[in-house]
């Protein structure tokens, strides 16, 4: 089974376009500096414009359950392989009070790991929010993403 990453909601797509241009107004204003204070001016837009970028880079494009019954998560640069699926099915509804433990909650997607009282601790690789499937691993783990086609996200582990 393969598929896309669904589409950034619009919620991500705010976040994502709010940091962008908070960024690009962060390097005009150090631009405008005195040539003392530039460096310290530039350095966080700099770092942050960093970031950004590797929001940008890691953000989930794909994801597949390969023949073998591994889960696959690809991003536009590279990709991470998790252990033998177990099942998956579509979440309907949100995610009501989950805490992000690590990540990124928003710029390009939400990816990173997450806890709530439903699943525990999770991987997420999420780009909407309203088209989650959760991933079952055999090793107890569980990893949430959102697949173009979230419906169609439904079964025990075997490959489609």
């Amino acid at each position: 089974m393969k598929d896309q990453a669904a589409k950034l909601n619009p919620i991500m797509v705010a976040i994502t376009t709010f940091m962008v241009l908070l960024i690009v107004w962060l390097i005009a204003r150090g631009l405008l500096l005195p040539a003392a204070a530039m460096f310290w001016g530039l350095l966080i837009p700099l770092l942050l414009g960093l970031i950004v970028l590797g929001c940008y880079l890691r953000a989930p494009v794909a994801y597949e359950i390969t023949p073998d019954n591994r889960l696959v998560v690809r991003f536009r640069w590279g990709s991470r392989q998790f252990a033998f699926v177990k099942r998956f099915h579509p979440v309907p509804g949100r995610f009501w009070f989950t805490l992000r433990l690590w990540g990124n909650g928003g710029v390009f997607g939400a990816t990173g790991i997450y806890w709530n009282r439903t699943f525990g601790v999770f991987h997420a690789y999420v780009t909407d929010q309203k088209k989650k499937v959760v991933v079952e691993l055999q090793n107890g783990k569980k990893v949430v993403i959102s697949p173009a086609n979230a419906e169609e996200w439904n079964g025990p582990g075997a490959a489609a």
